[in-house]
């Protein structure tokens, strides 16, 4: 009689008991914010035979790991609808809900792509209050700050926007500009003379319209 090795013995039987494992991406539609995304991976998560879930936020894509035999891609969108979301089957197809427009009147631009690293003190507005707004598509807080700024700029035409795109929290501009940063938005707001007056990590609008008054000589 012929005995395996024992070590061949054990990864055999481990390869015999092994779960069938599937993965597939399912596409969120129209997300508010990544926070959607956050319950949405709790849901699947919580379904018998998933074993892993993982939300991207630049894509509003999440990725399931799970039994085939177990769950099926009907339970899994179950789950999603639950919490209220809507996804698609697939890679590509994940969106956002839009933020509110800028008029074509307002000093806005937008000074970088796809999370680039760019040097803010090169696009101020000589002689206007300038912001330079560091934002993300997944951030729903930042679609916030957007309206209220747009609110203060149909009235002020000294204020100018200069709008940076995170994209992600590992990305070039994040890493170098951000590092210290808790949350966005993270607008700063500079003076008509270049100097900066504040910074503010996350949403509070009464600092920002504070920090756009003109400040009066003593």
């Amino acid at each position: 009689m012929i005995f395996a090795p024992r070590a061949l013995w054990v990864v055999s039987l481990l390869i015999g008991c092994a779960t069938p494992s599937t993965t597939t991406v399912l596409s969120m539609q129209e997300v508010s914010c990544a926070s959607c995304g956050t319950g949405v991976v709790v849901a699947l998560e919580a379904l018998e035979g998933v074993t892993e879930a993982t939300f991207d936020a630049p894509t509003a894509e999440v990725r399931v790991r799970y039994d085939a035999e177990r769950v099926d891609m009907a339970s899994l969108l179950k789950a999603v609808e639950s919490e209220g979301q809507k996804v698609v089957p697939g890679e590509g197809k994940g969106s956002y809900v839009g933020g509110p427009e800028f008029s074509k009147d307002m000093d806005v631009s937008w000074i970088n792509t796809a999370g680039d690293d760019v040097d803010p003190l090169a696009h101020l507005a000589p002689g206007k209050f300038t912001i330079v707004d560091y934002f993300a598509e997944w951030c729903g807080p930042c679609k916030d700050v957007d309206r209220a700024l747009i609110d203060i700029m149909k009235t002020r035409p000294d204020v100018a926007v200069r709008k940076i795109d995170v994209l992600e929290w590992d990305s070039p501009v994040a890493k170098a500009r951000l590092s210290k940063v808790s949350a966005l938005p993270y607008p700063l707001v500079f003076d008509p003379d270049g100097r900066q007056v504040e910074a503010i990590a996350g949403k509070d609008l009464e600092r920002l319209s504070s920090a756009l008054q003109p400040r009066v000589a003593p």
